[in-house]
């Protein structure tokens, strides 16, 4: 399940860059925030990495200015700056040695510390990222993005409630900060508490009503208990909030959460958004093949599996075989060796199917058909079922010696098999 980002990266600089001129921390003019520079980029050239590189340039001025304490720690400021940027950018090694500079500076301040964390954690050391949070939080124990990140680590050493802890330390703190409220709905749900998560991802709408993580997780836990009709109202809501690129897979999603409330119309509107935006989406073509097959409309079910089959043809093939199984338990045999017909078109080694397209052609009493069916059978695959079944087709024809050749050729190609070894017997009766 998705997890927000983390936020202590983003605001570590907001209790401490007040707007001024002078070689101290306080009048140091440096930016703000990353949000902010995200909403007004200044002369920093509108990026993240750009802001953060601006900062660091600003407390460095500050800091060649400057001596004594404010020196050490304007210096560290910048070092911090120049590490966010390197890591804004891609340069993660770069980074690591700037917040590292950053930590031994001021070894009292919690940023550096953090954002080594988040960095140790993204990489999969997460008992490193826990030490490493877990110093920024002693440090500043009321920095609620710090305690959401923590919360984050513990989750990844599998330490769940320890995560909830954590989360809701951080909400205690600021109720309004939504990706606290999020992780604990993504946490709530790996421990199957999907009514909780459900609460909690609400909440995060509600701050972050343009997010698109939150209705993804809140889909996801609207299926699992069952509430098919608001997972799909969740799946359409991301569609509002997500990049046009990637919004086939949410009408996948939300097609199948209305087939599951048994809105079937809405469905296949939804299957077909999906296609319309991702032509070879082999899910999305499959669910609108089955769907079709399902409630009667088999010609264009037959289309939908057969324009599966450029896509997918092993896939296509398995579902027109399990389709033609169906069909031959509801009596419906036309309707199965079509499907038996179409499987061994897209798979045309399958001897399963070529034998129960035979079998199907003969209860219908075609057994000419049923014959120069399996005898195709034989030449894609040689096998001894399709001879054994074509025997016995010949034999329901009154071909006693033909029957007689095959069900032997069948006996001497599987002498181990109890089927092969009647056919045998009833081959050499006909001799």
């Amino acid at each position: 399940m998705g997890r927000a980002v983390p936020l202590a990266v983003l605001v570590a600089l907001a209790a401490c860059l007040p707007c001024g001129c002078g070689p101290s921390l306080e009048s140091c003019p440096a930016p703000k925030t990353v949000s902010a520079w995200r909403a007004d980029p200044g002369p920093g050239g509108g990026t993240v990495a750009a802001g953060w590189a601006s900062c660091a340039e600003a407390y460095g001025k500050c800091a060649e200015d400057a001596s004594g304490d404010d020196g050490a720690t304007l210096a560290s400021r910048a070092e911090f700056c120049a590490g966010m940027a390197a890591r804004a950018g891609g340069d993660d090694g770069e980074a690591e040695i700037h917040l590292a500079r950053a930590m031994a500076m001021d070894p009292g301040w919690a940023p550096p510390c953090d954002a080594l964390g988040v960095m140790a954690l993204e990489d999969g050391d997460a008992s490193t990222a826990v030490a490493l949070i877990e110093k920024a939080v002693s440090m500043d124990p009321e920095w609620p993005a710090a305690l959401n990140d923590l919360g984050l680590a513990l989750e990844a050493t599998g330490d769940h409630e320890g995560a909830i802890a954590r989360f809701d330390a951080a909400l205690a703190i600021d109720p309004l900060l939504a990706t606290a409220h999020a992780n604990k709905g993504g946490v709530l749900m790996t421990l199957g508490r999907f009514e909780e998560a459900v609460a909690s991802l609400l909440v995060a709408i509600d701050l972050e009503p343009e997010e698109p993580l939150h209705y993804y997780n809140l889909a996801g836990a609207m299926e699992k208990i069952g509430d098919w009709e608001m997972a799909a109202a969740a799946w359409f809501k991301l569609l509002d909030v997500l990049p046009a690129d990637m919004t086939a897979a949410v009408h996948l999603r939300r097609g199948l959460a209305l087939e599951q409330a048994g809105i079937a119309g809405g469905a296949e509107e939804e299957y077909r958004a999906a296609i319309a935006l991702a032509p070879t989406s082999v899910k999305a073509c499959e669910a609108l093949a089955w769907l079709l097959a399902e409630t009667g409309r088999l010609d264009e079910a037959w289309e939908a599996f057969g324009r599966l089959g450029e896509i997918a043809p092993g896939i296509a093939a398995e579902d027109v075989f399990a389709l033609g199984t169906t069909l031959v338990a509801d009596g419906r045999l036309g309707a199965a060796a079509r499907a038996f017909g179409m499987a061994v078109e897209l798979k045309p080694t399958w001897v399963e199917a070529w034998v129960d397209l035979g079998a199907v052609m003969a209860r219908t009493g075609a057994l000419d058909d049923a014959a120069s069916v399996l005898e195709s059978g034989l030449e894609a695959a040689p096998d001894p079922a399709i001879m054994s079944n074509l025997g016995s087709v010949y034999l329901g024809m009154q071909e006693p010696a033909r029957a007689a050749d095959v069900l032997e050729a069948a006996a001497v190609a599987a002498p181990d098999v109890p089927e092969t070894l009647l056919g045998y017997r009833i081959g050499v009766q006909y001799r």
